[in-house]
């Protein structure tokens, strides 16, 4: 019995940016697999690891906390906590 994936084509809006960076990582995997793939097969692929190991998306990069604690705008200045208003 054979299995047939059903092809169901949506559209998914990115930004230009997004594409560009999608572009980019084509380009990437062509030069080190030497394997073609398009951009579908490349989100497809995403989703899979997704799927299989959330936490790979979860990750993020630190943000901006806001407001910005004063400790945090003493420090991001160069000052020590507790120095402000005296100058040297």
């Amino acid at each position: 019995m054979k299995v047939y994936n059903r092809l169901m084509a949506r559209t998914v809006k990115i930004t230009e940016d997004t594409n560009d960076k999608l572009d980019r990582l084509k380009a990437r995997l062509l030069l080190r697999t030497g394997e073609k793939l398009s951009k579908q097969e490349i989100l497809e692929r995403l989703v899979r690891i997704g799927l299989s190991d959330d936490s790979l998306l979860l990750r993020r990069r630190p943000r901006i906390r806001y407001p910005i604690p004063l400790q945090g705008v003493e420090e991001g200045l160069g000052q020590s906590p507790g120095s402000r208003g005296r100058h040297s």
